[in-house]
């Protein structure tokens, strides 16, 4: 295994995949990335359905084998749909503009930043059973009455999130004043005029 346990194997039934499919929206232009992919089999519905191309996160060697001999049995190769024996923190994300996600909440939020970025840039995320932490779903759809399934596009992200964070001066190069104050000539000073002045100490 690679990385620490962020997920057991729950295999999405039919009516998952139909869901999460119908959210994603994909073409066949479309990569779609599946975190946490077990034995592939959203992958290869989605290769099969819409023709797209795949990625998927897998870090228990047992079910990346699995997932690759199910894309394999479909008749895809791995330029069409890769699995990657991998932990999920240490994945690079920027690429993915399709994700389907499921992990126990602190994969959600140690990977929340991620997401984020992938939402700013126009991309669309579905997560099943667990939501990403402070964002709003635009959709949801519950199966048996308890499992969800959450759709975040751009829309979700909270206002502080929606823009990145602009680089801050440090403390020994403040952000220069672009409109500066002259300099008072000295008979306008407080001091030399006898006008009093406000003390942040109590009186």
């Amino acid at each position: 295994k690679v990385g620490p346990y962020l997920a057991p194997f729950n295999p999405s039934g039919d009516d998952v995949i139909n869901d999460a499919l119908d959210m994603l929206g994909l073409g066949e232009d479309d990569t779609l990335w599946d975190v946490g992919c077990g034995d592939g089999r959203l992958l290869v519905e989605a290769a099969t359905r819409h023709g797209c191309r795949g990625v998927g996160i897998e870090y228990d060697e047992t079910f990346v084998e699995r997932a690759r001999k199910r894309v394999a049995d479909a008749g895809f190769d791995a330029e069409r749909i890769r699995v990657e024996h991998a932990n999920a923190l240490d994945v690079d994300f920027t690429a993915a503009k399709a994700i389907f996600v499921y992990l126990l909440p602190k994969g959600m939020r140690a990977l929340r930043d991620a997401y984020v970025e992938v939402l700013r840039g126009g991309g669309r995320i579905v997560s099943y059973v667990f939501s990403i932490p402070d964002l709003a779903p635009q959709e949801t759809r519950v199966h048996g009455g308890v499992t969800k399934i959450y759709l975040y596009t751009a829309a979700s992200l909270p206002a502080t999130d929606t823009e990145p964070d602009p680089t801050p001066y440090p403390d020994s190069n403040p952000r220069p004043n672009p409109n500066p104050t002259p300099n008072p000539t000295p008979d306008s000073t407080p001091e030399a005029s006898g006008a009093a002045t406000e003390s942040s100490e109590p009186a």
